[in-house]
């Protein structure tokens, strides 16, 4: 064999040398391929045998309302489709209360300019309230996405519907409560918490959040309308059931999901990240990655969110906050900057906070309003949160930041249930109020989350 080589010549030598460099280069690159291949085809079957949507058509199935369950999509649709279509017309609208999200009129006794407008406003669409009265009153859950396979390009229009819902549900609040309707007002904060609800199965982060968004909308006016609707018991305790029911936690981990399926999503057509009526590669997100890195990431997120609170905040940790810029991947020619898959884990590990924020906004309104029930039925207020367990709460909630049960406070004026916050720094119940340099107040650092209530309408 080796005299055989030896009368080679040095062309046939160089000749074989180079089929053989490239046996082992295409060897060692191919056998790469095909091991990556595998490593992506064990997480798949892994998640699915967990019961986690890998692709569109599985996601579709997952949010899909089971034959025979109650289905509530319908009834909200017609009155999110119409507010969508412009129905009440498009902003402004010309009341403070639609206008400005944080806005909160007048209380009841003090001059409101905007009362007749605001009546005039239900009046003229008495059918759009009608609608969403039928909304939520009609059992069961919202699927409002059949299809998911256009991936980033899904649209969401009925997410700034809701939003709306909350925003007229507030106005009609607030109209009946200075009106001395204080069952209506209470039926309309149960409501604003049942709009919010409507969103809590939808699988994307734009949804989750604008969730807590409408939740945010309707905490203040709890906060400001309490002591005028303390009379109505069942309407409360029905309240507090849907504040227990928020489930931020749940949210994240649906969020991970469904950013893991647009992922992949993108992978099956990554000239348009998976919209097929898209002529152009506007969705740049995957170009230079690859399945397996996707999946290796939204592993690591999906591992971190596991835990309950505060186990998810160490997230912050492992994903770092990083600009657009640290993650781009030059496309080819004319197709643009493109961003990897752990931008997008990035995004939503960093806004673990805010979920967390989420969960103790709601958790601190439900021992409120069982507080206020407390008072109601023993004509005192609670010294404690243990005091309201078990006849008012099941238990104590838990602030997500620290894992202790929530902090109570209370003077002869108001009565405050709070969150030490993502400082982890117990400020006793405040804010803590800035001043800047325009001289308007602003929240330094990140004080206490805070549900805070007067125990008397009869005070300012």
């Amino acid at each position: 064999m080796l005299k055989r080589l030896a009368s080679w010549t040095t062309r046939r030598k160089l000749v074989s040398l180079c089929v053989l460099a490239l046996l082992a280069f295409v060897g060692f690159f191919g056998g790469k391929a095909w091991y990556r291949r595998h490593l992506v085809s064990q997480e798949l079957q892994r998640l699915r045998a967990a019961g986690t949507p890998t692709n569109a058509q599985e996601l579709n199935a997952f949010v899909a309302i089971p034959r025979g369950e109650p289905d509530a999509t319908w009834a909200w649709r017609k009155p999110l489709d119409a507010i969508d279509a412009g129905v009440i017309g498009r902003h402004p609208y010309g009341l403070k209360l639609l206008d400005q999200n944080d806005q909160l009129a007048p209380l009841p006794g003090e001059p409101w300019d905007e009362l007749e407008a605001a009546k005039k406003f239900l009046q003229q669409h008495q059918s759009l309230f009608a609608d969403i009265d039928t909304a939520t009153a009609t059992p069961g859950r919202c699927c409002f996405i059949a299809d998911h396979s256009e991936g980033a390009y899904t649209l969401l229009p009925h997410v700034q519907s809701a939003r709306m819902v909350v925003r007229l549900l507030k106005l009609r609040a607030t109209v009946r409560v200075h009106d001395g309707d204080t069952a209506g007002a209470a039926r309309d904060l149960r409501a604003m918490l049942q709009t919010a609800a409507m969103l809590r199965d939808d699988p994307y982060g734009v949804s989750q959040l604008v969730l807590m968004a409408c939740l945010e909308s309707t905490y203040p006016l709890l906060e400001q309308l309490l002591p005028y609707v303390e009379s109505e018991q069942s309407e409360l305790a029905a309240i507090q059931s849907l504040l227990e029911e928020v489930d931020t936690h749940r949210g994240l981990k649906l969020a991970a999901m469904s950013d893991r399926v647009m992922g992949m999503v993108a992978f099956e057509n990554p000239t348009t990240g998976g919209a097929t009526n898209v002529p152009t590669p506007l969705y740049q997100a995957w170009i230079g990655d690859d399945e397996l890195e996707l999946l290796q990431v939204m592993r690591d997120l999906d591992n971190g969110i596991e835990p309950d609170w505060p186990g998810s905040l160490a997230l912050t940790d492992r994903f770092p906050p990083s600009e657009w810029g640290d993650e781009e991947v030059r496309g080819p020619p004319g197709m643009g900057v493109w961003f990897s898959p752990s931008r997008f884990a990035h995004t939503l590990a960093n806004s673990v906070p805010e979920f967390a924020e989420g969960q103790a906004r709601a958790s601190t309104a439900a021992a409120g309003i069982a507080a206020l029930r407390f008072h109601h039925q023993n004509d005192r207020w609670p010294a404690s949160l243990d005091e309201l367990v078990p006849e008012f709460l099941d238990a104590v909630p838990i602030d997500p930041f620290t894992g202790d049960p929530l902090k109570l406070t209370s003077t002869d004026e108001e009565l405050v249930i709070y969150s030490v916050g993502p400082d982890l720094k117990d400020d006793g119940g405040f804010e803590i109020p800035e001043v800047d340099a325009d001289g308007e107040e602003s929240l330094e650092g990140k004080p206490d989350i805070v549900f805070r209530f007067l125990k008397s309408a009869k005070q300012p």
